[in-house]
């Protein structure tokens, strides 16, 4: 795998973002990690203190290594515009950027336990993270 990743403006297609482009060998690995993750989540447990897996942030909050808490659990609703499920499916409260305690639905299957060991996912170095820019 390579280390180098490719950082244009604009790579998305606008002109308020800075976009990372990976090489396609690195792309695929942790296409293969991310799809690893997804298939074996690992079980949460409401009050337990998780953290994002490595490479899986899609939100600004918690940073990577740093704590949330489940809240509880939500079921899954039918998105009727798309006619698919939300997947958003455990609460998670955080602290946000302004160091405020806010819950956030988020994918369980993205985070693992606290001070476990990071998974070897690689993670963009820059670039937009949604939905809670």
């Amino acid at each position: 795998m390579t280390d180098k990743a490719y950082t244009n403006q604009g790579d998305c297609g606008c002109d308020e973002c800075t976009c990372t482009k990976l090489a396609p060998q690195d792309q695929i690995e942790i296409l293969k990690q991310a799809f690893a993750a997804k298939s074996h989540p690992t079980p949460l447990a409401v009050g337990q203190i998780v953290m994002w897996r490595n490479g899986l942030r899609y939100a600004h909050f918690p940073e990577y290594g740093h704590p949330a808490i489940v809240m509880g659990f939500v079921v899954p609703e039918l998105n009727s515009d798309k006619g698919s499920t939300l997947e958003e499916d455990v609460l998670l409260g955080v602290i946000d950027l302004a160091g405020v305690f806010r819950v956030f639905p988020f994918e369980g299957w993205r985070f693992q336990p606290y001070g476990r060991t990071a998974s070897t996912l690689l993670r963009p170095k820059t670039g937009k993270t949604s939905p809670l820019n």
